[in-house]
């Protein structure tokens, strides 16, 4: 936030003056980082399924499961549901690894396909994730290859309007 790094304890040291060390759950991590890179081929399938009319407008990625918000005209039809697992499951099985390319230029970037979030704020230079055709500005945590996600299901999809 801010360009600052926050991050969340359930405990505070009793001295937050002292010297103290913040450790990673890796277990946690990883699996943050299988949900968060699930994400980004959510995306691609949903536009690659719907249409390039489908727009992220909001996620929510968490170590047990993660909630994608996109605009889309209608419900998902089963096939459609169907057709979108089964692109991402494509993806996992296509092992795919990661690239990242931190600090180019913003134009550089979007030239070279990567998808920006509008209303998203990006500094003169950025951080692209590449997973296959899959190339979006991003500063999460990925998974180095996609065979590291194991399995996509979608369990459920809502409106909100």
């Amino acid at each position: 936030e801010n360009n600052v790094i926050i991050h969340f304890t359930k405990n505070l040291p009793k001295n937050v003056e002292a010297a103290f060390k913040a450790v990673v759950d890796a277990k946690q991590r990883y699996r943050t980082e299988c949900n968060h890179t699930a994400t980004h081929l959510l995306h691609q399938a949903l536009r690659e399924v719907l249409g390039t009319h489908v727009e992220q407008k909001g996620s929510a990625v968490h170590s047990k499961y993660l909630r994608f918000d996109f605009s889309h005209f209608s419900k998902l039809t089963v096939d459609e549901l169907r057709d979108v697992e089964n692109f991402v499951n494509a993806r996992i099985d296509g092992k795919l690894p990661l690239e990242e390319k931190r600090n180019i230029p913003m134009d550089e970037a979007i030239a070279q396909g990567a998808m920006a979030l509008f209303g998203e704020k990006y500094g003169d230079t950025v951080r692209a994730i590449r997973f296959g055709q899959s190339i979006e500005l991003c500063g999460g945590t990925h998974v180095k290859n996609t065979a590291d996600i194991w399995h996509f299901k979608i369990t459920s999809e809502s409106a909100v309007a």
